[in-house]
């Protein structure tokens, strides 16, 4: 096989599937020195790779056929005006992370000559290698070993398969002008995720309330920072108000870099099952996640840093004692990485 020249990594999924595809990168570029890689991402994840040293160009589209979080469905103008751009790149090799089978076939109209990808159905007909899927289904990283090493011809990496983001001096100034006015510094601050695209993945207010009242007991100087989207920010500062919780300092619609920025000079995040939890553990903050459905050993949160899961269903049944063990645990640097 000869060795691919202009790679393009497909992950036109939600955030935290954007952050585990990076886990790829730094094995690929060990395999294939010489090639450039680029990757395909849904629009509103473009600003996890701003400036990855890893990334050569980002190609960022909505698939028209799905909808985001938050989000109306793309356009089949702007996909395919995304499509001909990466046609005019001529990218020889396309790895496809999540193979449905409608992005098999876009890799194919940008005339991408090969296309690894899982062998699924209706898919298979658009790829050229098409990697048998294993049960019961391993982590989403583990699998996307293995199409690495199809499309390695069989060698594995040395190098360890880990989600890793990297911020830039400039969302780094950004963060030190943030930082002063929300009273802020590096290290000291909790950032808690409340929300996610799903209820059934939501902690309820209530219970995040008391947990933040007990972090600030048990620590008079940690500061708690409310990270959410613009459409959810009445719904939260009421809820806390509420609840008689004053004075979080709450983030909420800002650019998905100034997240990225706030998450990455964190303690520790404490959220649901959903993106923040992959981004902080791909910058190397440590995570406390708590699972409702679904299964961690499947799709939680993997980096450089300790993450530990609380899983329960109905997850409004997770008491506020077993989290608030948890997160003083993990301040002290005494867990152990669950994943």
């Amino acid at each position: 096989m000869t060795a691919p020249k202009k790679i393009l990594v497909v992950a036109l999924d939600n955030l935290g599937d954007t952050v585990m595809a990076t886990a790829i990168l730094r094995p690929v570029r060990r395999l294939f020195p010489a090639a450039s890689v680029g990757m395909f991402v849904k629009s509103y994840a473009a600003d996890l790779l701003a400036d990855h040293s890893l990334v050569d160009r980002v190609h960022a589209a909505d698939p028209f056929w799905d909808v985001s979080p938050g989000r109306a469905a793309g356009s089949f103008g702007a996909f395919w005006s995304t499509l001909r751009q990466i046609r005019r790149e001529r990218y020889d090799t396309a790895i496809l992370l999540n193979t449905e089978w409608r992005r098999a076939l876009a890799a194919a109209v940008a005339r991408i000559p090969s296309r690894v990808g899982y062998d699924r159905r209706n898919a298979r007909r658009f790829l050229t290698s098409a990697v048998a899927e294993t049960q019961p289904a391993p982590h989403f990283i583990e699998a996307h070993r293995r199409l690495v090493a199809e499309l390695a011809g069989g060698r594995s990496a040395a190098e360890g398969f880990v989600p890793r983001l990297e911020f830039s001096s400039r969302e780094m100034g950004w963060w030190e002008r943030w930082s002063a006015g929300a009273r802020v510094e590096k290290g000291n601050y909790v950032v808690i995720h409340p929300y996610s695209g799903d209820q059934r993945k939501n902690w309820p207010v209530p219970a995040w309330a008391e947990l933040v009242e007990r972090l600030r007991q048990r620590d008079r100087g940690a500061r708690v920072v409310f990270i959410c989207s613009g459409a959810e920010k009445a719904g939260l500062t009421s809820a806390l108000d509420h609840e008689g919780l004053t004075g979080a300092e709450v983030v909420a619609g800002a650019p998905l870099r100034h997240i990225k920025a706030v998450i990455s000079q964190a303690r520790l995040l404490i959220g649901g099952d959903s993106g923040p939890g992959h981004i902080a553990a791909a910058l190397g903050v440590p995570v406390l996640s708590l699972f409702g459905p679904g299964r961690p050993e499947r799709s939680g949160p993997r980096g450089h840093a300790p993450v530990k899961f609380l899983q329960a269903e109905p997850l409004s049944t997770l008491d506020v004692d077993t989290v608030t063990r948890a997160a003083f645990e993990m301040m002290d640097g005494a867990v152990k990485e669950d994943a």
